[in-house]
């Protein structure tokens, strides 16, 4: 409903030549999420490129999100390369050889908890599997829809188109 996204996403390389994909939901709506969730990939880029690993990378982010206002701020964060990381993010979905996996974490949000874990699941990637990662704009009585169109197409495109345009129904 907001004009701004709360979300980001982004896609970069280590120095190992290592792909991550992150995505980011920022806490509330319109500017001030879109803001924690952009810092928070941002963060997350430059503590990976600096050589940081993925989970001492996440505790520092919390404590930095911690310190930051007495104002709620935090973030969801969903990290993939062969790792997952996920604090307090959506599902992930994973089509491999036509079976669609779902991948959950019971972790809160960075900035929320002092602890600021990150559940991390090792998953092994094919170049056909398809993988979608999800804010919370996509409500979990979506997923049904989602996994058999996961499962019935290849057009990652038109997953989307299609998950868009009946995310206003669910």
């Amino acid at each position: 409903q907001e004009t701004i996204s709360g979300d980001t996403a982004i896609l970069f390389t280590d120095s190992a030549g290592n792909p991550y994909l992150v995505l980011s939901d920022g806490m509330g709506t319109g500017k001030n999420a879109a803001i924690e969730s952009r810092m928070t990939t941002e963060l997350f880029r430059k503590f990976i490129s600096g050589g940081i690993c993925g989970t001492a990378a996440i505790r520092m982010m919390n404590g930095l999100l911690l310190t930051k206002s007495p104002q709620e701020t935090f973030a969801t964060l969903d990290a993939g390369e062969m790792t997952m990381m996920k604090s307090g993010a959506a599902a992930t979905l994973i089509r491999h050889g036509g079976k669609v996996s779902r991948i959950s974490a019971t972790t809160f949000p960075l900035g929320l908890e002092p602890e600021g874990e990150a559940s991390v699941r090792h998953v092994m990637l094919y170049p056909d599997d398809i993988i979608l990662m999800l804010s919370d704009g996509v409500s979990e009585e979506t997923y049904p829809l989602i996994r058999q169109l996961l499962e019935s197409s290849s057009d990652l495109e038109q997953i989307v188109m299609e998950i868009c345009d009946k995310a206003e129904i669910f």
